[in-house]
């Protein structure tokens, strides 16, 4: 045995086994954390005692059969080990070990692993001789049968603990079975921890005792991955986030999520359960965008220890198992980051209350785009995000022809979504600078598969849609020019250049607008609009207005140097609509051709330098300006389209609870007495020195505290929490109850 072993006198229901986590098999002075492991029976302080016997290996003759060893035992084949079997191994409290097979045992020629076992904490070598075949059966049966009693998993159990406690931690003995032992733990879980919180509470807390143990280096540079423990904080998060703490850095994203997800304290609303994979994306993402490196955590006085309270009766007279796993900072007793931490987790369920919303209607509806729809583009599917991410270089060179089939298939969306997801997709389109035209919002109904559209770069300045007076002018002069272009079968490239030419001039509009009339203008290049449905925009329209959209219209007519019979025949039509006199329209044209002096109508005389070319006098434009105010009240009546029948109203969707709150309290305890209570579980005892740390920086008097625990614990389970004063020993029956 390379530690020191002594039994202390304690009237304190709790004593303690001592383990020190090192590198190195061998004995270790006081303070070297270096040595393998230090057991001491008893408390620390203690100051008198005597040796045991000697270490019960010394005379011990059974055999750990190990995972990859069989044997049969009166008759049953029992494969993968895990078993102790011989004549004799004395236990901890120098009885035999309850999970002994005894060859020189009676075993029955039946028994039913179904049926309970008669004793409350079974022995192999106590319980009758039907048990011990029935336990064998369950043994032999691949230890998974679901309608096992409780009691044979216990009975295994017991060997499992003991084989890690005192052969591999004390001892040093068969380290190469630790993996193994992990896993089975982990299945023995899986499969039982529903039939007995005992067990679950049992069992979960071993797994946690192997897994720090198995831990090495530094834990926070990687993801830690643990096995939810059934009771408190996971200790090997802890671990890692003290050794970050006590190393001087920030809390790293992955591990502040591991703190999220499994901090008792923590309050996670029904999107983060239903929704965890996309939580887990989101507050990463949030996490930094918040936090940056990590939060910074100023190291606290309380201590970590990990403590293990054995199952097995065979530990009798020693209480409990503390690991010391060196001077590391609890920083579950802390608060501010906690609500720090909450913070991130608040937002990022708000964000996905709309999917957990859909996902509740529509349970196998995760991966369809309604769904994909809820969530924030960040966390879109890639395939997706990489061609919102190609659109910008789809109008680089200028506004972007294509029917909205098209635009589907660039996404491999197959169904044709509804309105508010058309709305949905556009708007990713708007985070790259990539606008749509015609505008959703100004459409009364979905695009379909033929609608045609364009895309064209909106900049820096989102592409919403324009609605001011000016604005609406501008667009009614576009399809106005539009309409004579297509007069004569063949809207041409020097009518499209012009058209486009002009509307880059027209500063007294944004840009965004300007953007958007030359997208409108591509549209109808491909769609001209009908004369006579511009009659409805032009009623109401002021005579300088009108004059000025006409002498625009007129320059379309030469601009590709040929006034044909068709557009000259549009045009009369345009003028008469626009109640202007036909001696007008010719005035108009006479002044384009010859680029002379500036026409009462509203043309300037740039056509002398560039013949043809035309925008609409600055005098007039100034006017325009100076006018929209009323101009925006008088159209806002007008420059809509025919209204369609109006669809039903659709039901409107109820609105949704926020849905069951998971409660941080327990006993009835406020927030700051339930985690001192839960931080307390952790242990089997405590020094009055470190709960007063505690204490402090939960902001909550000791004694107090203390006092108000043992009250609630009366109270709510009939027991007391805790008893003593210095050390403070925390009642073992508490968690267990706890968890019921």
């Amino acid at each position: 045995m390379t530690g020191s072993f002594l039994w202390f006198a304690n009237p304190s229901f709790v004593n303690a086994l001592l383990i020190k986590r090192g590198k190195s098999v061998g004995a270790s002075s006081s303070g070297d954390t270096e040595g393998l492991r230090t057991f001491v029976i008893g408390t620390p302080d203690s100051s008198s005692g005597y040796a045991i016997p000697p270490a019960p290996g010394e005379r011990d003759t059974a055999t750990w059969l190990a995972y990859a060893q069989s044997i049969t035992i009166s008759g049953v084949r029992i494969n993968k080990g895990f078993i102790y079997f011989g004549p004799t191994l004395l236990a901890f409290s120098g009885r035999p070990d309850p999970s002994l097979i005894d060859p020189r045992k009676i075993v029955a020629p039946q028994g039913d692993y179904a049926q309970p076992l008669p004793e409350e904490w079974p022995s192999y070598s106590d319980t009758t001789p039907a048990a011990r075949r029935a336990y064998l059966n369950w043994l032999g049966d691949g230890r998974s049968a679901p309608d096992a009693d409780i009691g044979y998993v216990f009975l295994y159990f017991y060997g499992l603990e003991r084989r890690i406690i005192l052969d591999i931690l004390r001892d040093g003995i068969g380290r190469s079975d630790f993996p193994h032992l992990y896993k089975e733990l982990k299945r023995l879980y899986a499969l039982y921890s529903d039939k007995s919180p005992t067990f679950r509470r049992h069992c979960a807390q071993l797994i946690e005792l192997v897994e720090v143990e198995l831990s090495e280096g530094k834990l926070y540079t990687h993801d830690v991955v643990v096995f939810y423990a059934a009771w408190g904080f996971p200790f090997l998060i802890r671990l890692a986030l003290g050794q970050a703490v006590q190393d001087g850095l920030p809390v790293p994203a992955h591990l502040a999520l591991a703190w999220a997800e499994h901090d008792p304290g923590i309050v996670r609303r029904t999107a983060f359960t239903r929704c965890l994979a996309e939580f887990r994306q989101l507050f990463m993402l949030t996490y930094v965008a918040i936090h940056g490196a990590g939060m910074m955590i100023t190291p606290n006085r309380t201590r970590l220890k990990l403590s293990y309270q054995p199952a097995s009766a065979g530990f009798d007279g020693c209480g409990g198992v503390d690991m010391d796993v060196g001077d590391i900072p609890d920083i579950s007793a802390l608060t501010a980051p906690v609500r720090a931490l909450q913070e991130v987790v608040d937002d990022c369920v708000l964000q996905l209350d709309a999917l957990s919303r859909y996902l509740g209607r529509n349970p196998d509806g995760r991966g369809k785009f309604d769904a994909i729809c809820t969530l924030p583009v960040a966390l879109w599917p890639t395939p997706i995000r990489n061609s919102l991410a190609l659109a910008p270089m789809m109008v680089r060179d200028g506004p972007r022809l294509m029917s909205f089939g098209e635009l589907l298939a660039l996404f491999d969306l197959i169904e044709v979504p509804g309105k508010d997801q058309q709305q949905v997709l556009f708007g990713a389109l708007e985070l790259e600078r990539v606008s749509i035209e015609p505008a959703i919002s100004a459409t009364t109904r979905a695009f379909v598969s033929t609608d045609p559209l364009v895309l064209f770069a909106s900049g820096d300045v989102p592409g919403e849609m324009p609605v001011d007076g000016p604005y609406e002018v501008a667009r009614l002069s576009v399809e106005l020019a539009a309409a004579i272009a297509h007069a004569d079968g063949d809207f041409s490239e020097h009518e499209f250049a012009h058209l486009n030419d002009s509307i880059g001039r027209w500063e007294h509009l944004a840009s965004a607008a300007r953007a958007r009339l030359a997208a409108y203008a591509c549209l109808l290049r491909a769609n001209p609009v009908a004369l006579s449905s511009m009659k409805k925009k032009v009623e109401m329209l002021d005579t300088q207005s009108r004059s000025s959209i006409a002498a625009f219209a007129a320059t379309m007519v030469l601009a590709d140097g040929v006034a044909s019979t068709d557009e000259m025949r549009l045009l009369e039509k345009v003028y008469q609509q626009l109640g202007l006199e036909r001696r007008d329209l010719y005035s108009d044209i006479h002044a384009a051709d010859l680029g002379g002096a500036v026409p009462a109508q509203g043309m300037h005389e740039g056509a002398a330098a560039n013949p043809g070319t035309f925008a609409l006098d600055a005098a007039k434009i100034a006017a325009l300006q100076a006018s929209s105010r009323q101009l925006a009240e008088r159209l806002a009546s007008i420059f809509e389209d025919d209204p369609e029948p109006a669809p039903a109203p659709a039901t409107p969707p109820p609105v949704a609870s926020p849905g069951p709150q998971q409660s941080t309290s327990i006993m009835g305890l406020d927030q700051a007495h339930s985690t001192f209570a839960r931080i307390l579980t952790s242990r089997a005892s405590w020094q009055r020195a470190e709960l007063v740390d505690l204490a402090g920086a939960l902001a909550i008097m000791l004694d107090g505290a203390l006092e108000r625990l043992n009250e609630a614990s009366l109270d709510e389970l009939d027991i007391m929490f805790s008893e003593g004063d210095d050390p403070i020993d925390i009642n073992p029956e508490i968690v267990e109850k706890l968890t019921q």
